[in-house]
């Protein structure tokens, strides 16, 4: 093998050594190019997560004071129930004017919102008792 034998056995050499370069920094660029979208992605969804969590937390919480609030009201509504029964009036019938207009007061709110008890409030019989 002569000089020009060698020249070219390295020059082969150096183009398949480049050769395989090229195709190993273009497998590597591949790579780090379709694992970005999965890298996003992942991220995307451990902020979602993490909103999800937050949200439950949230939602835990408001439930809790409404059902605090609830049993506050339930206490109040006992301690009047047991006192407007205990009143000197109690039995005593109500002034004609004010049974109308608390009457009146029952079909605006079963108009509005539907309670068990509308069925009465809406034939007028608001001021007849037990």
């Amino acid at each position: 093998m002569g000089g020009e034998g060698v020249v070219r056995a390295v020059a082969a050499a150096g183009l398949l050594a480049a050769g395989v370069l090229i195709i190993i920094v273009g497998a590597y660029l591949e790579g780090r190019r379709s694992s970005a979208p999965k890298i996003e992605a992942s991220a995307d969804q451990a902020v979602a997560g993490a909103l999800a969590a937050e949200g439950a937390q949230e939602s835990a919480a408001r439930i809790e004071i409404y059902h605090q609030q609830s049993a506050a009201a339930l206490e109040a509504l006992a301690a009047l129930q047991g006192a407007a029964v205990q009143s000197e009036d109690a039995h005593a019938p109500l002034d004609p004017g004010r049974a109308a207009r608390l009457a009146a007061h029952d079909r605006v709110l079963c108009a509005t919102v539907d309670f068990d008890g509308c069925a009465g409030a809406a034939g007028g019989d608001a001021g007849d008792g037990p």
